[in-house]
């Protein structure tokens, strides 16, 4: 650490500390992740990381720059994005919606970053907004290799292994919503006549009806309509 100076923590987690350092030759301002790798799982995850970090040069990709070991732990240094995180952005401008050539401008940035990181053979697995950064210029930079994977040379596939989902349980019948008594009127309504699609003829039911309604002629079919 003696060629950086800690200027201060900007996250915690699972995988360790990240803050802002700034290098005591240049003056340029980097980010460090600082990981405890006295357990196995945690090194090898660490190294992973950094070899993951080291296959990868791209301008939409977070840059490494070192990496040394520090006591117990595994510090890496890579590049500052100055503008935070994609996930920070979106909380902070829900009043004012991106534009629509921004949204454009950072989907072909995020969809080159994978293309080169899948390029060289590697799985990001944590692709989330809090993992996508942006530069003091406004461009995307895909970040936290922390949990990735590396493909084997002739490998094109990679499997993830998640747990089931607990099976439904059975439905107590106790316990469901009381019935509408619509639905119970409706089901007790008789099932609809079948019409037929045969040509029928039309006349009065009754005699009171063929007194009082008007008869009229129909041209030379001479058929008699009721109205």
């Amino acid at each position: 650490m003696e060629n950086y100076r800690t200027l201060a923590e900007i996250g915690r987690g699972t995988q360790g500390t990240v803050f802002t350092v700034r290098h005591t030759g240049d003056g340029a301002v980097y980010v460090l992740k600082r990981v405890h790798i006295v357990e196995a799982e945690a090194r090898r995850s660490a190294f992973v990381e950094v070899e993951t970090m080291m296959r990868l040069q791209h301008s939409a990709v977070v840059g490494y720059r070192d990496t040394f070991i520090d006591g117990e732990y595994l510090c890496t240094v890579m590049e500052h994005c100055e503008g935070g995180d994609l996930s920070s952005r979106i909380s902070t401008c829900r009043e004012r919606p991106f534009t629509e050539d921004q949204i454009l401008q950072w989907l072909v940035q995020l969809a080159l970053a994978l293309h080169h990181v899948h390029e060289r053979g590697v799985l990001h697995r944590d692709l989330k907004t809090q993992n996508v950064f942006i530069t003091g210029q406004g461009h995307l930079k895909l970040g936290d290799f922390g949990i990735s994977k590396l493909l084997a040379p002739h490998a094109l596939l990679a499997a993830t292994c998640a747990p089931a989902p607990p099976a439904p349980r059975a439905r107590d019948p106790a316990l469901a919503p009381p019935s509408h008594p619509a639905s119970n009127a409706l089901t007790r309504l008789p099932a609809p006549r079948q019409v037929s699609a045969r040509r029928t003829t039309c006349r009065p039911s009754s005699s009171v009806a063929s007194r009082t309604a008007p008869r009229l002629t129909c041209g030379r079919w001479g058929a008699c309509c009721t109205s």
